[in-house]
């Protein structure tokens, strides 16, 4: 399972420059054969390569009565969960749900549920975040004690080991290693003894050791479209070709892949890489109806943030002048895996007077309140809000083809999206799934 250690280690202590090279002999090796020190922790070496070691070392600071919370509403959740012995499909998710038009849901998986018998899906879970009212479910069934459980038991299997790590971020890398390994086998158990006819999951990156299972045991697998899955997004940052194509985290390397994927628009259909997956590509829709559409008379300028974009950010701020625009008008909403700042972002936004907020805890109609414009890296949440008629603005402008884009010199010289793709990207259809 450790197998190319040396090559991780390498990887660890290199420059950007070097973490590039690395990188490529790593995705080499893993189309041969599952690499699983790569495999198992995609995200953090696209991650370490995309952002700064600050910006990297942000963490979700929890305190005691957040856990404990999380564990009652967790305990509580797998109490009210739905038994269901006999079913045909499975879906799996670990994206999380949100409070919809007075219900507590997933958007992704309420297009599968329309286009299948609902009462033939069984569902499992993770939850991420707790709702804010603690007595929201969706009777589905969380796998957050099992889990922990194989968490725990991966790091006693690490304390077994006969080579130790000194390195914290080494140490990290092998203890998640064996943490998605025991997900795998506990998926091929669950899933050799149930035996769906279909396995349904949204991310197929953080669910590996799902598809992984489900390949194994040859059974179709489905991935539901979570994000903007173009693999020229980010290219500014990774610069990374191969073959002459340009590759990032959306790209795959894997003989383990889903079978189908189920997209949320035509574009997606045509611009996804189909040999991420083994068969075709089906669009089927996806209803966003739950964003507010932006009010006439509304000039607000909502900043959609990852972070690894903020020096563009901060150069908008010190322009503001420059356009006739006042700072009030400004609002910046971080992406939902942030949960606070550094130190030296915290302080210029601070002494900006800019207004800020969280994703992870803050409703996006109530940050969307008096907004008619909208400016991010290539955050997906910019599809939604030009599908819902909001003029977006997009610093990755390589992602697009020709065309896609208009140049806007009248407002930082920053480009929005062309309203003639209107219903390209994401909007409700009558499309079958291939079963």
């Amino acid at each position: 399972m450790f197998e190319n250690y040396d090559l991780i280690k390498s990887f660890i202590n290199s420059n950007i420059t070097k973490k590039r090279s690395l990188l490529h002999k790593i995705l080499s090796a893993n189309t041969k054969k599952n690499f699983f020190l790569y495999t198992y922790n995609m995200d953090f070496y696209f991650e370490s390569i995309k952002r700064s070691k600050q910006k990297l070392k942000i963490t979700d600071r929890k305190n005691f009565y957040e856990y404990l919370r999380k564990f009652f509403y967790c305990l509580i959740a797998l109490i009210k969960a739905k038994k269901n012995k006999k079913f045909k499909y499975f879906l799996f998710y670990s994206i999380s749900n949100q409070h919809i038009e007075n219900k507590f849901t997933n958007i992704f998986k309420e297009v599968l549920f329309k286009k299948l018998n609902k009462k033939q899906i069984f569902t499992k879970y993770l939850i991420y975040n707790v709702p804010i009212n603690m007595w929201n479910f969706t009777y589905e069934y969380p796998v957050n004690f099992i889990f922990l459980y194989l968490y725990f038991k991966s790091i006693i299997k690490y304390f077994f080991l006969s080579k130790k790590y000194k390195s914290k971020v080494t140490k990290k890398i092998i203890i998640n290693t064996l943490y998605k390994y025991e997900q795998y086998k506990y998926w091929k158990r669950f899933l050799k003894k149930k035996l769906p006819r279909s396995i349904f999951l949204i991310d197929k990156i953080s669910n590996f050791p799902l598809v992984q299972a489900g390949n194994e045991l040859k059974i179709t697998t489905y991935e539901l479209q979570h994000g903007s899955p173009l693999t020229k997004k980010n290219i500014d940052s990774y610069k990374m070709k191969i073959n002459g194509k340009f590759f990032n985290i959306q790209s795959w390397f894997s003989s383990n892949k889903p079978d189908y994927y189920l997209c949320s628009g035509e574009f997606w259909k045509k611009n996804t890489d189909k040999n991420n997956y083994s068969n075709n590509i089906t669009n089927i829709g996806l209803n966003i109806n739950f964003l507010n559409s932006p009010k006439k008379k509304k000039f607000g300028i909502l900043i959609l943030s990852e972070l690894s974009e903020f020096d563009e950010i901060e150069n908008i701020i010190n322009k503001l002048d420059k356009y006739n625009l006042k700072k009030n008008l400004i609002k910046i909403r971080f992406h939902p895996a942030i949960s606070n700042l550094p130190d030296d972002i915290e302080s210029f936004l601070k002494s900006n007077k800019i207004e800020y907020s969280f994703a992870k805890f803050t409703n996006i109609n109530k940050d969307l309140k008096d907004v008619n414009r909208v400016i991010g890296l290539n955050s997906t949440l910019l599809f939604y809000l030009y599908e819902r008629g909001y003029q977006t603005y997009f610093f990755d402008t390589k992602l697009f083809p020709k065309n896609y884009l208009i140049k806007d010199k009248s407002f930082f010289n920053l480009s929005y999206l062309n309203k003639r793709y209107k219903k390209k990207f994401f909007s409700p259809n009558k499309n079958k799934i291939p079963l």
